[in-house]
């Protein structure tokens, strides 16, 4: 049982540490496009 819980951990940690890069990446996209305009 653990096994599967440290499992489900991991990756709901590493599906949150992904969505949050991609959310850094089109905040610094917003960013230049604010400075260019």
């Amino acid at each position: 049982m653990t096994t599967t819980s440290d499992a489900a951990g991991l990756t709901v940690k590493r599906k949150f540490k992904s969505e949050m890069s991609m959310a850094f990446v089109l905040v610094g996209i917003a960013l230049i496009f604010e400075v260019l305009g």
